[in-house]
């Protein structure tokens, strides 16, 4: 744990993030341990939220090497949420073929029907990093939580619940902007 939190600070510091580290629940009413993740889309709607023009949300597991560009205008986001697209890696077809061999499901769309969405696409979006622009986005997450989140209490999907719905509503409202796997690769 040490080693990602360093990572995530010294990037921080680097780049002139403020650094901020979220122990508890974002919201105090629905404090279950299944509902965790799903806290992740609240940074935006936090008392300290509107004074920033971004907030780039990242999971605990995450290493981020130290010579990183920063993430907040290493494109332009428009009025999008900056995500990586998780069945983009190794490659599409790599991808595929891990699948396969893994006996999981075989499409972006097989991921997402698992937790009950039909939507017709490619791309599986991993939500362990999000860049997000407080101002705009902060309804639209609302949003997202309070209609799922009584449904991601013990989940059989689990974490994969909460990344489906935030996946599914950003492509379904055209919401994403695809951001370089360089910023949130799976090893």
């Amino acid at each position: 744990i040490n080693l990602f939190y360093e990572s995530q600070k010294k990037y921080a510091y680097k780049n002139g993030y403020d650094f901020r580290v979220i122990t508890d629940f974002l919201d105090k009413k629905v404090k279950n341990p299944s509902t965790i993740s799903f806290n992740k889309i609240l940074v935006c709607n936090q008392e300290w939220s509107d004074k920033y023009d971004f907030i780039i949300f990242i999971d605990a597991d995450i290493l981020i090497n130290i010579d990183s560009p920063p993430i907040h205008n290493y494109i332009d986001y428009g009025s999008c949420i900056g995500i990586i697209d998780e069945y983009s890696q190794p490659s599409k077809e790599r991808r595929l073929k891990i699948q396969k061999n893994m006996g999981w499901e075989t499409s972006a769309t097989d991921y997402y029907k698992l937790c009950g969405f039909d939507i017709q696409t490619n791309m599986v979006f991993n939500s362990g990093v999000l860049v997000l622009q407080p101002k705009i986005h902060k309804i639209f997450l609302q949003y997202i939580y309070s209609k799922y989140i009584q449904k991601s209490i013990s989940h059989y999907r689990g974490f994969h619940f909460e990344q489906s719905c935030i996946g599914y509503e950003i492509q379904r409202n055209n919401m994403y902007k695809v951001i370089d796997n360089k910023f949130n690769a799976v090893w």
